[in-house]
C-alpha cells in the first residue's frame, strides 16, 4: 500500500499524559490505533479492520506538526556535536539548545544532520506551532485541563491510502481524539493528500544504512543485529484496560517500546503486541509498526 498523508485541522485538543492540568502537543500512532479500534466497534468492523492492520504493509507514523510544511520528529543521536570541529564550549551549548528541539522543518532537516549554526533559530520555529494553556472547569469541584491549541498549525501522519481506512478516519472526525471530547475537545477536520516526491523519496528508498522510525517501534524478531549501532531511548506504556464485558478496572501489562525517532541499521517490521491483563475476556492492542525514515538518504 502506498502511503498518504493524512492531515487534520484541530482547534483544541487535549492529549492527556497522566496530569490533567497538562496536554501534549502531538499524539502516537497507538493512541491513533487505538481511537480506530473502538471507532471501527462501533461500526461493526472491528473484525476487517483488525485484518487490515494485521497486514505486514500496514504501518502509521506518530503524529507530527505542518505548518507550511511537513516537520519531522527529532532523530536520537544526531548530530553528533562531540565530531564538531568546534571549541568545547560551542559543542556544549549546541547540545543544550538541541535538547529543546522535538521537530525539525523537513525543508531543514538535511542542514540539521548535517550541523548547522542556526539552532536557536529551529527553536523558534518550533516555538510558533502550538499553545499549551490551562482552562479551569467550574463546578462543584473546579478543576483545571491543559488544552492544546493549533491555529493554523495542521497535525498530520503517514498510512497506507484504504478504502476502510478512511472511512474510519471520517468517522473518526467528528467522535474526535484525545481526552475531554464531551467538554468540545478533539474534533477535528480531515483531508488526504499525495506525499510530495521529495518526502516519498526517503520514505522508500531502501539504500543506505541508518533508519528513523517515525513512530513506537517493537521488532518482529529482536535480534543484536539491530541493536548493533542503533541510537534509541525506550518508553514505557502502562495504564488500564476497560471493558464493557467487565465491571472492574484492570491494569494493562506493561509494554516497552523503541520511542519514535530511534535510528537503527535496518527498517525492519514492527509487531502489534496484545497487553490484556490476565483474565481479561478480550484482547488489548498497542501499535508498534512505524513508517520508516532513510537518514543516509536524507544526509546527502
Amino acid at each position: 500500500m502506498n502511503l498518504k498523508i493524512y492531515k487534520m485541522q484541530f482547534h483544541n485538543a487535549h492529549f492527556g499524559n497522566g496530569v490533567l492540568s497538562e496536554s501534549e502537543t502531538t499524539f502516537t500512532s497507538n493512541r491513533l490505533f487505538s481511537a480506530l479500534i473502538l471507532e471501527s466497534k462501533k461500526m461493526g468492523k472491528l473484525e476487517e479492520f483488525l485484518a487490515l492492520a494485521d497486514r505486514e504493509d500496514f504501518v502509521l507514523s506518530d503524529a507530527f506538526p505542518y505548518k507550511g510544511e511537513p516537520f519531522l520528529p527529532k532523530p536520537i543521536g544526531f548530530p553528533d556535536f562531540e565530531d564538531e570541529e568546534k571549541d568545547l564550549e560551542a559543542r556544549r551549548k549546541n547540545a543544550k539548545t538541541a535538547k529543546k528541539l522535538k521537530y525539525i522543518p523537513f525543508s531543514l532537516f538535511h542542514e540539521y544532520l548535517n550541523g548547522t549554526d542556526r539552532l536557536e533559530d529551529f527553536v523558534e520555529k518550533q516555538s510558533e506551532l502550538f499553545e499549551v494553556v490551562e482552562q479551569t472547569k467550574k463546578g462543584v469541584d473546579p478543576y483545571q485541563v491543559g488544552v492544546s491549541y493549533f491555529g493554523d498549525t495542521q497535525l498530520y501522519f503517514l498510512a497506507p491510502k484504504h478504502e476502510l481506512f478512511q472511512e474510519l478516519m471520517k468517522s473518526l472526525q467528528y467522535s474526535g481524539l484525545g481526552g475531554k471530547r464531551k467538554s468540545g475537545f478533539g474534533s477535528f477536520e480531515l483531508s488526504c493528500e499525495e506525499v510530495s516526491e521529495e518526502f516519498s523519496a526517503i520514505l522508500s528508498s531502501k539504500k543506505g544504512g541508518k533508519f528513523v522510525a517515525l513512530g513506537n517501534f517493537y521488532p518482529e524478531n529482536l535480534t543484536d543485529e539491530l541493536l548493533t549501532g542503533a541510537k534509541y531511548l525506550l518508553e514505557k506504556h502502562s495504564g488500564f484496560a476497560f471493558s464493557t464485558e467487565v465491571k472492574e478496572t484492570y491494569r494493562k501489562q506493561d509494554a516497552f517500546t523503541f520511542k519514535s525517532g530511534s535510528v537503527f541499521s535496518q527498517d525492519v517490521a514492527g509487531k502489534i503486541l496484545d497487553v490484556r491483563p490476565s483474565d481479561f475476556p478480550h484482547a488489548v492492542y498497542h501499535f508498534a509498526k512505524p513508517v520508516w525514515l532513510n537518514l543516509e538518504v536524507s544526509e546527502r
